[in-house]
């Protein structure tokens, strides 16, 4: 998915596991409730993406755009150390 755009889209009936989603565009999608354990977003453009309820575990979010990503909630797994609750509207 390298370089994609899927901006405004809904991944609503699919599910995405692993993978590299470097340097893709990804404004204003709705990633609600996916299992996106270990994605690369590597420079991905997340702008206003919904990831409310979304599994964010081992995802390199390293350099992606951030701002304005609705409703990101984590619960911290006491198997997984360093993993920490955080939240970013």
């Amino acid at each position: 998915m390298v370089g994609s755009d899927f901006s405004e889209a809904s991944f609503d009936g699919i599910t995405i596991e692993r993978g590299d989603w470097l340097y893709t565009s990804l404004r204003h999608a709705n990633l609600s409730k996916q299992h996106l354990r270990g994605v690369r977003f590597t420079e991905a453009d997340l702008y206003e993406c919904n990831f409310e309820k979304a599994d964010l575990r081992e995802a390199d979010l390293t350099r992606a755009q951030l701002a304005k990503m609705q409703a990101v909630r984590s619960r911290s797994s006491r198997r997984e150390p360093g993993w920490r609750r955080f939240e970013v509207a």
